[in-house]
C-alpha cells in the first residue's frame, strides 16, 4: 500500500489517488463511446451493458469504487464525529485486518484497469 511520503503522514492513505484512477479511466471509456452520463456508476453499468466491459472486470471496477468510496465516507464520518477535520485521508492503523487486506486486493486491481486502459486504447510504455 502507497501511503504519504512524509513520516507524519507514514501510515495515512490519501483515499482520492486510487478513486481518481478508477474515475478518470472510466471517463475515458464514457467519451470514448458518447455516454452522456456524468456519474461514475452509471457510466460503468452502461459501459456494462454495452459490453464495453466484461462481467468480471465490471464486478470488480464497482467492486473497487465502491469499498473505496465507503472507506472514505467512514472515515470522514468518524472524523466528523470526533470533531476532527475531516479529509480524505485513512489511518491504515485504525483498519482491520480484513479491512487492510480487501485494500491491498482493491489497490493491487488498480494496475489491472489501467493495463486494461493501456490495452484498449493502443498506448504502449
Amino acid at each position: 500500500i502507497q501511503t504519504e511520503s512524509d513520516e507524519e503522514h507514514s501510515k495515512i492513505l490519501n483515499t482520492k489517488s486510487p478513486l481518481r484512477v478508477i474515475v478518470n479511466l472510466v471517463r475515458l471509456y464514457a467519451m470514448k463511446h458518447q455516454l452522456a452520463e456524468t456519474n461514475s456508476i452509471k457510466r460503468i453499468q452502461r459501459l456494462y451493458e454495452m459490453g464495453i466491459f466484461s462481467s468480471s472486470f465490471y464486478k470488480d471496477i464497482i467492486y473497487a469504487y465502491d469499498y473505496m468510496m465507503v472507506l472514505q465516507l467512514k472515515t470522514q464520518a468518524n472524523a466528523f464525529g470526533r470533531g476532527k477535520d475531516i479529509s480524505n485521508h485513512v489511518d491504515l492503523s485504525n483498519l482491520s485486518t480484513i479491512e487492510l487486506g480487501t485494500l491491498k486486493s482493491v489497490l493491487s486491481q488498480l494496475g489491472t484497469f489501467q493495463n486494461k486502459t493501456k490495452n484498449d486504447f493502443g498506448v504502449s510504455e
